[in-house]
């Protein structure tokens, strides 16, 4: 995948450098793309081979569609709805609620946590759970509002080891730039349309190639895994 193998064969070859100054700089990885957008069913996550999926773009441009898509086909899912927009699809509970669901067979539930302090005991609360599926709405409004607070280690822990436990990662946010590098670093990337040139830039050094991300339309998104294919939910 584009996130993980760029980052690692970037930090090679500056690591070779260090010991072989003469080398030059190592040019922009470019990766297959499929232009003609097509609706991916199931969606995307079931693809992704490290189970996280980093899905991006502005607000309006269908991000919402696709992790409902995601949400409704998942039997045991928890969702933090920061700007409680997912309650038709999953089921509003009190964060003191959220253990005794976890204990049945299947559920679909969404928490608003109130401040900082419920995000991170939220998830720390399911990261030794086993097979469901976390979506974390808006994570770059949490990651604003860190204010010095670490990543929880839950989320970290969901991302690096999630797979071993059959979890399933879905973040969302606006901005790329705005997610920690070491939540995308094994993630896969929906990303959504954006006028931004600095989010083009962003995805550039995931190994994306010029991607124009203004070009797409509302529903459409490239999903940037091991290619870069264009996709609707439409």
């Amino acid at each position: 995948m584009p996130s993980s193998f760029a980052a690692l064969l970037r930090r090679a070859w500056e690591e070779l450098k260090t010991t072989n100054p003469g080398l030059p700089g190592l040019p922009p990885l470019r990766l297959p793309t499929v232009t003609k957008p097509h609706l991916l069913t199931p969606p995307p996550l079931s693809l992704c081979k490290t189970g996280v999926l980093v899905v991006l773009g502005q607000r309006g441009s269908g991000k919402s569609t696709l992790v409902n898509r995601i949400i409704r086909r998942s039997n045991r899912v928890v969702v933090l709805d920061t700007l409680a927009e997912h309650y038709a699809a999953a089921r509003p509970v009190a964060l003191a609620e959220l253990r005794g669901y976890l204990e049945q067979p299947t559920y679909r539930v969404s928490v608003v946590p109130q401040d900082y302090s419920e995000f991170e005991t939220a998830c720390d609360g399911v990261a030794l759970r086993r097979s469901f599926v976390y979506v974390v709405d808006e994570l770059d409004f949490w990651v604003a509002n860190a204010a010095g607070h670490d990543t929880p280690r839950g989320l970290l822990e969901m991302v690096r080891y999630g797979r071993h436990r059959d979890q399933r990662l879905v973040l969302v946010a606006r901005r790329p730039a705005a997610v920690p590098r070491e939540l995308t670093s094994q993630a896969a990337l929906a990303v959504f349309r954006s006028r931004e040139p600095r989010d083009a830039e962003y995805l550039r050094a995931f190994g994306a190639g010029d991607l124009d991300l203004g070009a797409l339309n509302i529903g459409e998104y490239y999903l940037i895994d091991e290619t870069v294919r264009r996709y609707t939910n439409r």
